[in-house]
């Protein structure tokens, strides 16, 4: 788990640090179908020292899919609702991770540790085929907000 972090907070350094791409919509596509595929290699990991570097490059995802995800959020959300959709987010979040170590744990009790790699694998894939099947409504008119600040 720490070296997964590292690797959240490599990525998260980096890719603060870099200019927003312009289409916060495509970048979540992108990170969230990425994130979902590096659990593949983790199924067949041989020694610790693989399973190590598996998990770094898998870690190095979840930052740049957070900021992707929480960009989306920021775009399309009029700003006087945008403390309520972050809050969303972050429920949403939590509540997909809890029954996923559920699962989780049930797959490595009945087909080892190994196994476990599965469920990130499924459900970030699933997660890739709803970022792709998304289509972000129109923007809010920031104009029209009260305080708001127009583009």
């Amino acid at each position: 788990l720490a070296v997964w972090a590292a690797g959240s907070l490599l990525a998260g350094v980096v890719v603060g640090a870099l200019p927003a791409p312009a289409d916060a919509v495509v970048r979540l596509r992108w990170t969230v179908l990425v994130l979902g595929l590096l659990f593949a290699p983790l199924l067949l990991a041989p020694t610790t020292a693989w399973l190590t570097a598996g998990l770094f490059l898998a870690g190095v995802m979840i930052s740049p899919t957070m900021i992707a995800a929480t960009s989306v959020v920021e775009e399309y959300v009029p700003p006087a609702r945008l403390t309520e959709a972050l809050t969303w987010t972050s429920t949403g979040l939590a509540v997909g991770v809890a029954p996923g170590a559920a699962v989780a744990g049930a797959v490595v009790d009945r087909f080892g540790a190994s196994a476990g790699f599965a469920v990130p694998l499924v459900a970030g894939l699933a997660a890739a085929v709803v970022a792709w099947w998304f289509r972000p409504p129109p923007r809010p008119d920031r104009a029209l907000v009260p305080g708001a600040v127009a583009d």
